[in-house]
């Protein structure tokens, strides 16, 4: 097997977790999810024909099951590129002697084997897709307790697993259910009978270490009447460059006056999709217990298109409306950010492009790709649009880019300056006194922008500035200057419009006719007020020319050709010291619906202040095609010397590629030319709310992943109490979607949700929960907490309760908190020796303390470092 691609993440987590192992397994399937991959796995199994068929029918019901939307985005999870089973090893081991070398090195390094000697009853270990590793105290076998792998119990206790197996949870419940039954492998079957109280946990630690793998155990928990056990399970995995995907299922029967308590410290990498179902059943006074812990890319400078123009991804702040594409209507639209993460120092690789384009993503990053298919008909088409990692790319293959970003727009209202309308004058004898100004020069500019002003301000990017100054006296003076001569092919226009504006009194053309002022404080400040800056270096692109309607835009950007370009052929070019100008002129012409290069550099030798001495200096260049939206704006020279083709360029032909039908006429096809590793370096990632795509660079890229966890308790007979404590971590633009079930079906019956959740940097944690009391469940008593921490200003929470009552006698209550950690606080642990991060620190291990006091110590141990790990930014 070839030694997969590591992405180089920071040190803690990669060190301690995020190894992985170069193991050859004995026994794997194709990627893809078929009906003969699920008899592969049943038959390589042995099962009986029960199972077989159980899991045939759930495969079914997964096929025809739709992805859920109601929660968080998984539009980008591929089954297609999933292995559904890896046999790492062909037997299993009763002592960590008979585990294979290289496996037993994995878990010693995680540290199973000494945790069982010193705190456990039993532990069992999975690999992959089996466990290779099971084994319980003797002391406990002896009283009749049963801890092995679920594939054992299948084979070894057949009438007890077919008893409960998928009663709790069906196959139909939902799809991710429904893919768990059809595949699943592993996992623990543990059976407690009567009276006996396992006081020591039972641990089961479960570790994907392939790439694209996909871990499905399956865990069945029996606690017969009046015992107790307390499970604990742990999941790590490897940092790749490509998804792997979590999909347990777990299901609990807990008799009469039985305890079960079900820990859950999780800590995958964050290229793991975790999606599971954990339910349990609870009898008369009986106590189910669910504790859970839950942990939780473009290269920075990249420029994400905004609906205010290209911004950097790590300046893309939530609310903010970016470009993204509407898969299902094939239409570019905007939609706003709902989170930004930093996703830490990674190696990113550069990806040069057919048309001209660069950009740099971390190696699991998706883009939008065309995909051709020889075996389909040719009438359904052959071609097909898919998302795929730039890990799975390779020079040559076809991605998406959007050849016109073309919105309404708004009309804009200029800014005005305010101007004093008089000063205080002074006589001979010291004596002050108001005196009206007179003086200024009348200026007649448009209250909302059209189209004679926007090419007006797109000539003075190319060719003007400003200066505004204090005299001796503390007056201000004012000027606007154009370094067009009057040879020029804008100069007629020019000096018509600021006659119109200004009037003649004015204008002042320099002697050498080589520039022409404005004298005018008011037309100074009024482009200050609108956002331009002065400089040949400083300019940008004022946001709002990003909002105007494209008529607008293109009128603007004729403005600048006339100032600065030149045509060749049929094409249009800008050169400029300032690459930041033309990056905004990028995106301004994909609004215009004209299709723009890259911005190239190249060294140039010039005699810039005509003094005859040259100077070298960088110069930038940016290239535009399928120029006619500008025409009608363009000055009659300039428009001239362009030769108009015979038809519009369209960015969906190359070579070897003819899916036009594919294809609307903004969707643009260019081919990888190369993909090379460029840095380490600071990098982020989007969410973007409904389309979960964004315009990076002029190239279309897909939003990050998720997890989603809502342990539940079926609350049956009277005297049952279920309760569930959950705690979330959400660094910086991290989403956390977390929360709890409590079905009352019994009288009588009590239930507690206690949700704990931090959020930090613009983190966001979300409780979502449901407490149904069903009818004839009357005295139920239930009571929800929602606990929530802020760590900084830009920190999120949200809730999303649902209550459901339909009896009349019952308690329900529901609290929610929000605290902020405080300078005061802050102040106080400071003033004690502790540094801020520390002091932050033990503020969140103090607001975590019901959970750590549930869990045995060396585990309330490893909470604590997963927490420090968190406040340091190194965990996900």
């Amino acid at each position: 097997m070839s030694q997969p691609d590591i992405l180089n993440l920071d040190q803690d987590y990669t060190q301690k977790y995020g190894f992985h192992d170069d193991i050859q397994p004995v026994f794997q399937t194709e990627r893809g999810l078929t009906r003969r991959v699920v008899e592969e796995i049943s038959h390589q199994k042995n099962e009986p024909q029960w199972m077989r068929e159980f899991r045939l029918h759930a495969y079914e019901i997964f096929m025809s099951k739709p992805m859920p939307t109601w929660g968080p985005d998984l539009s980008q999870l591929n089954f297609d590129e999933i292995v559904y089973y890896i046999q790492p090893t062909d037997r299993k081991g009763r002592s960590w002697d008979e585990v294979p070398e290289e496996i037993k090195r994995t878990f010693d390094r995680l540290g199973i084997p000494e945790w069982e000697r010193k705190f456990l009853a039993g532990v069992g270990a999975q690999y992959d897709s089996e466990v290779v590793y099971h084994n319980l105290a003797k002391q406990w076998e002896e009283k009749g307790v049963i801890f092995v792998d679920t594939d054992t119990a299948v084979r070894e206790y057949p009438d007890l697993v077919q008893e409960y197996f998928g009663t709790v949870i069906p196959p139909n419940d939902n799809k991710f259910a429904a893919l768990n039954s059809a595949v699943w492998s592993g996992g623990s079957f543990v059976y407690v009978p009567a009276g006996v109280h396992v006081d020591i946990p039972l641990q089961a630690y479960f570790r994907i270490n392939a790439k694209n793998a996909g871990q499905f155990e399956r865990t069945l928990i029996i606690a017969e009447e009046g015992s107790f056990v307390h499970y604990v399970e742990g999941c790590t995995a490897p940092v790749y460059a490509e998804e792997a995907l979590h999909s347990a299922v777990v299901e609990i029967i807990v008799k009469r006056g039985a305890r079960v308590r079900y820990t859950t410290i999780q800590n995958w990498s964050k290229d793991v999709y975790n999606l599971v179902t954990k339910r349990a059943v609870a009898y008369g006074d009986s106590v189910m217990e669910w504790v859970d812990g839950n942990l939780g890319c473009v290269c920075a400078g990249e420029l994400v298109y905004t609906e205010r123009g290209p911004v950097p991804i790590e300046q893309v702040e939530p609310g903010t409306r970016v470009w993204s594409f509407d898969e299902a209507r094939r239409l570019w639209v905007l939609r706003p950010v709902v989170a930004r993460k930093d996703s830490g120092l990674q190696q990113v690789y550069e990806l040069a492009l057919s048309n001209g384009r660069r950009l740099r993503l971390t190696a699991n990053h998706p883009l939008l790709t065309v995909q051709y298919d020889a075996t389909r008909p040719q009438k359904l088409g052959r071609y097909s649009l898919r998302w795929k990692p730039v890990e799975a790319l390779q020079a040559g293959d076809l991605i998406i880019f959007p050849t016109a970003l073309q919105a309404e727009g708004q009309p804009y209202r200029f800014a005005r300056p305010e101007l004093p309308d008089q000063f205080t004058g002074r006589n001979q004898y010291g004596a002050e006194y108001p005196i009206a100004s007179h003086a200024r020069q009348p200026v007649q500019l448009s209250e909302y922008a059209d189209e004679d002003i926007c090419w007006l301000l797109g000539l003075w990017i190319a060719e003007g500035d400003y200066t505004i100054q204090r005299g001796r006296n503390g007056h201000r003076y004012g000027r606007v200057g154009f370094s067009v001569p009057t040879s020029d092919r804008a100069y007629p226009r020019l000096i018509s419009l600021l006659t119109r504006y200004f009037g003649n009194h004015a204008i002042e053309l320099r002697k050498d006719e080589r520039y022409l002022r404005v004298n005018a404080l008011e037309f100074a400040l009024w482009l200050q007020a609108n956002g331009f800056v002065s400089g040949a270096k400083e300019k940008r692109i004022p946001a709002w020319v990003f909002t105007l309607p494209g008529t607008l835009q293109a009128a603007f950007l004729a403005g600048y050709l006339d100032g600065d370009g030149c045509a060749k052929g049929n094409m249009l070019s800008l050169k400029s010291a300032n690459r930041a100008l033309l990056q905004d002129v990028q995106q301004l012409a994909l609004q215009c619906g004209v299709h723009a290069s890259a911005v190239y550099s190249h060294t140039v030798e010039a005699d810039i202040n005509r003094t005859g001495r040259t100077k070298q200096y960088t110069a930038y260049r940016v290239d535009l095609t399928n120029v006619a939206p500008l025409l009608p704006h363009l000055t009659p020279t300039l428009r001239e010397r362009l030769t108009t083709p015979k038809r519009a360029r369209r960015h969906q032909r190359l070579r070897g590629f003819r899916a036009t039908r594919l294809l609307t006429h903004e969707m643009g096809v260019a081919r990888i030319e190369a993909i090379s590793p460029s840095i380490v370096a600071p990098t982020y990632d989007l969410e973007v709310a409904e389309a979960h795509s964004f315009v990076v660079n002029g190239v279309l890229v897909h939003n990050s992943r998720v997890t989603q966890k809502y342990p539940s308790v079926y609350l049956m007979e009277p005297g049952a109490r279920g309760e569930i404590l959950s705690v979330a971590f959400a660094g910086d633009g991290q989403h956390q979607d977390t929360g709890g079930k409590l079905i009352f079906a019994a009288p009588h019956t009590t239930g507690r949700i206690t949700s704990k959740s931090i959020s930090k940097g613009t983190g966001r944690a979300s409780y979502r929960g449901l407490v149904q009391v069903l009818e004839g469940a009357h005295h139920a008593k239930c009571n929800v907490e929602c606990d929530a921490l802020l760590l900084d200003e830009d920190a999120k929470t949200d809730t999303y309760p649902y209550i459901e009552i339909n009896e009349q006698e019952v308690t329900i209550g529901h609290e929610a908190r929000v605290s902020k950690v405080s300078d005061e606080q802050i102040f106080y642990l400071q003033s004690r020796g502790l540094k801020k991060d520390e002091a932050l620190t033990l503020i969140v291990s103090g607001f975590i303390e019901p959970l750590a006091k549930q869990l045995p110590m060396e585990y309330a141990v490893e909470l604590n470092r997963l927490i420090e790990l968190e406040m340091e930014g190194s965990v996900g």
